[in-house]
């Protein structure tokens, strides 16, 4: 247990040390969830901006404590661009997958950052909140009213707008993958945005389907401004999302951001058919 503790104390000193290192730039997502689960109430993040930084946050959090409580995250100063969505619920991927539909609609302002909800036993709430943080500002994140730090870890990451494409070639399997592993990136790439440019090498109908493989799953994506939530999948099965009509070299942008409460990677699929093929059904 000793030694446990040494080594989390470690660890945390080099993610500090290394998150002080990158401070300085001007951008950057910033992981809340190092614990998942908090056991007692407390302080889970606390940061006073040193200079104007635009900062996307990943939160994700489960009452791990026997009795409902007060969840808060405030900034001290007005936040410029902010959009943010929050959800709770007792299944932490539903809260993730919720919150990341209606970020894709949220509205951006310029405002305070007041976050506030209460919190059965067991319940997780996920969100995502991006905006510029004015230099001296102060953001607090908290379970409960206590003031006592609890020990986590601000997990940093630079880029946070990823980018993949893809050929589609007719008859022909096309297959890429988010939320594996990739350097400089926390794994599943959670709350970070992934876009993908797609290009039918002919024009014809294009099906669109994938499958989960880290367990069970669903995709939260836009496409040409709609905004797709797709069912639960499980793990290893394959579901389609949708076919649609596409022109030989024009490409079809998708934006996915992973889900927190999942486990990735997920495997998404493309095949390119033309209008009279009967695999289209």
């Amino acid at each position: 247990m000793a030694f446990s503790l040494k080594l989390y104390a470690v660890i945390k000193c080099l993610i500090a040390a290394l998150f002080i290192l990158n401070s300085q730039q001007t951008s950057y997502l910033l992981y809340l969830n190092n614990p998942e689960t908090i056991n007692k109430s407390g302080i889970l993040h606390d940061r006073k901006y040193t200079q104007n930084t635009r900062v996307r946050y990943f939160v994700h959090y489960k009452n791990g404590t026997d009795k409902p409580q007060k969840f808060y995250m405030n900034s001290d100063l007005k936040v410029k661009s902010l959009k943010k969505s929050f959800n709770a619920h007792f299944l932490p991927d539903r809260a993730g997958a919720y919150s990341i539909r209606n970020f894709f609609t949220a509205k951006q302002t310029t405002a305070l950052l007041n976050v506030y909800c209460i919190l059965d036993p067991e319940d997780t709430i996920s969100g995502i909140i991006e905006g510029e943080f004015q230099q001296n500002d102060r953001v607090v994140c908290r379970l409960g009213v206590e003031n006592n730090p609890i020990n986590y870890l601000d997990v940093l990451q630079l880029d946070y707008k990823l980018e993949k494409s893809l050929d589609v070639y007719m008859k022909i399997p096309s297959s890429v993958v988010i939320g594996e592993k990739i350097e400089g990136t926390v794994l599943g790439q959670y709350g970070s945005d992934i876009k993908l440019t797609v290009i039918p090498r002919k024009s014809g109908i294009m099906k669109m389907s994938f499958s989960p493989r880290g367990g069970d799953g669903l995709l939260v994506f836009s496409h040409k401004g709609k905004i797709t939530m797709t069912d639960f999948v499980s793990v290893k099965k394959e579901s389609d999302v949708l076919c649609i009509k596409v022109e030989k070299n024009v490409p079809e942008v998708f934006t996915f951001i992973p889900i927190g409460g999942l486990n990735y990677p997920i495997k998404i699929n493309f095949n390119l058919y033309d209008f009279t093929d009967k695999n289209i059904a």
